[in-house]
């Protein structure tokens, strides 16, 4: 599975950037050195994973 790079993603206070897992799927990270690279980001909200 090829790693998720997160670069760039600006939101503001009163405008969240949020990435949201499906709460009925199971996430499973396999392999690999890193399973996702943030890079310059403002404001953002991962839930769930």
């Amino acid at each position: 599975m090829a790693e998720s790079l997160f670069e760039n993603f600006q939101g503001s206070p009163d405008a969240w950037i949020v990435i949201l897992a499906e709460p009925w799927e199971e996430v499973v990270f396999e392999g690999g050195r890193e399973a996702w690279q943030v890079i310059d980001v403002a404001w953002l909200s991962i839930k769930g994973f």
